[in-house]
């Protein structure tokens, strides 16, 4: 009786996730130059790096191994991570802090043209810190810049499907002459 039971509350949830419209991310599909994709990277082995290559393919883009085998090359130009001081108390033992981390990106074509000049995403998260949590505030912060990196993953698989990068990706303006 109680594995019944089991059963017909997952087939409920179930039932009632689809019907709010709940749907799994799916991949996005990105315009024809991006599907042969370089990714360039300063720090290729981190979160947002890592991150990126993984849900590019699985949204049906090739990784190129070299910027000579792609058709476009994703190059991160940047990251920056920046805390900024909001308030303390009276007492000078509560802080709170607007957390930063912000990526640039630009699209050039394989001999090096800037196809997308250098665009910059942003996220921003709130950090208060009790003086006497310092260590667990170190760790809060830590989790709350892997949890940005995770966010404008996400910003620039959504930026690189927009109309705008698709547009100016096939149909690109003619480079003027000195």
């Amino acid at each position: 009786m109680l594995k019944h039971a089991k059963i017909i509350a997952v087939f409920l949830l179930l039932l009632a996730l689809s019907a709010c419209g709940f749907h799994p991310r799916q991949p996005l599909p990105l315009s024809k130059p991006l599907q042969n994709l370089y990714v360039q990277s300063r720090t290729p082995y981190d979160d947002l790096t890592r991150n990126l290559k993984k849900y590019l393919q699985m949204s049906g883009v090739h990784l190129a191994a070299s910027p000579q085998q792609a058709s476009a090359i994703l190059n991160i130009t940047q990251e920056r991570m920046s805390q900024d001081l909001i308030s303390i108390n009276s007492s000078q033992q509560t802080r709170q802090y607007n957390l930063r981390l912000a990526v640039t990106f630009e699209i050039l074509d394989p001999k090096g043209t800037v196809l997308i000049p250098p665009q910059t995403l942003t996220e921003l998260r709130p950090l208060t810190l009790q003086s006497n949590q310092i260590l667990a505030g170190s760790n809060q912060a830590s989790q709350l810049y892997h949890d940005m990196r995770h966010a404008l993953t996400f910003n620039l698989m959504n930026r690189l499907a927009s109309k705008g990068i698709t547009n100016a990706l096939l149909h690109p303006e003619p480079q003027a002459s000195p």
